[in-house]
């Protein structure tokens, strides 16, 4: 079967999807974007590009790094056109025309297929994009409940009830939001680059999941997170973060695998979880349920991000991808392998 055959296909799913109102990102989206970051490790250019054309049809709107990430495809495999039109989503995630104009050698081989004429369109794209899309009003709500709560985080003991008391009031108004606009979006919020996280929110979240982990009374958010997975509104990775602090046992290492790579105090080696059998099997499952990929699948995106590139690819393989550092006697706590 040829791969228009397989589109119309699947074009056909998604619309039984849509007409009974069920598209749900965690099937229609988020694995085919891991096949095509697998893809990417096997330098299969071609196959990650036919995925991430998989993720975008039926009008399911990406995230911003995977645009970039199926421009930097469609450029290997000589998809000018397609390339031009990634970039130009990512024009209605709020990137400025300076981050396309600075890194003008990451696309050095659109200038002569349209990418100087992309940037003559700048204006009249995000006009007709972003501008429509963004809420200034959400951006102010949650830029001013975000220095709330940093404004007394330096003194936590001797703010303690203050600081409680803003969380509070802080999920109550993110929560709003999300009642009157829906999940807060990259189109809504904008972005500073591809691969930057629309993070208007995110220590509003983190800080209520930590509240809530020592005080279940609190409101369980957890619905709200993956209800926005399901809708497209926030990435399957960010998710599995949020819903592992909620449910960690020690620091942030929950049961949906989001805990990437470690460090011990001033060692060089880097490290990974080391799960058993059955621990495995049941993370697996979470993050089946997100849309995201196996363990095994994650432990290839880390070995190609850490040790193969150093953190210096092109393409972002991995949403998050950071180090978590940890003081050296926690290794004796934590069942653990290394990176290599």
């Amino acid at each position: 079967m040829n791969l228009i055959s397989k589109l119309v296909i699947l074009t056909l799913v998604l619309f039984s999807f849509e007409s009974s109102g069920q598209l749900d990102y965690r099937i229609t989206y988020h694995p085919y974007i891991n096949k095509a970051e697998l893809a990417i490790i096997d330098q299969n250019y071609r196959l990650a590009f036919e995925n991430y054309e998989r993720a975008f049809l039926s009008g399911q709107i990406g995230f911003g790094k995977d645009y970039q990430n199926a421009t930097m495809c469609a450029i290997e495999v000589k998809e000018y056109d397609r390339a031009i039109e990634f970039l130009e989503k990512l024009v209605s995630k709020g990137i400025e025309k300076y981050f396309f104009e600075h890194n003008r050698n990451l696309y050095k081989e659109l200038q002569t297929h349209g990418f100087e004429e992309f940037l003559a369109r700048f204006d009249e794209l995000k006009q007709r994009s972003f501008d429509l899309t963004a809420n200034f009003e959400v951006m102010g709500e949650l830029g001013e409940r975000e220095n709330r709560d940093q404004e007394f985080r330096h003194d936590y003991k001797t703010f303690i009830d203050t600081i409680q008391k803003i969380d509070a009031e802080n999920i109550s108004s993110f929560l709003n939001i999300v009642d009157q606009y829906n999940f807060p979006s990259e189109e809504m919020l904008g972005l500073q680059s591809p691969q930057a996280d629309n993070s208007g929110y995110h220590y509003i979240l983190w800080h209520h999941l930590k509240n809530w982990k020592s005080d279940t009374t609190l409101t369980d958010i957890r619905p709200v997170i993956i209800e926005a997975v399901k809708k497209g509104k926030l990435s399957s990775a960010n998710a599995a973060s949020y819903l592992d602090l909620a449910e960690s046992q020690l620091g942030f290492i929950g049961n949906y695998g989001s805990t990437k790579v470690i460090k011990f105090g001033d060692e060089k080696k880097l490290y990974t979880i080391s799960y058993g059998k059955e621990e495995e099997k049941k993370i697996n499952a979470n993050r089946q349920m997100l849309g995201l990929g196996s363990l095994a699948d994650l432990q290839k995106k880390l070995k190609y991000h850490f040790i193969l590139h150093d953190r210096k690819s092109k393409f972002e393989v991995l949403k998050l991808a950071t180090i978590d550092y940890y003081p050296s006697e926690f290794k004796a706590e934590l069942k653990v392998k290394e990176l290599k």
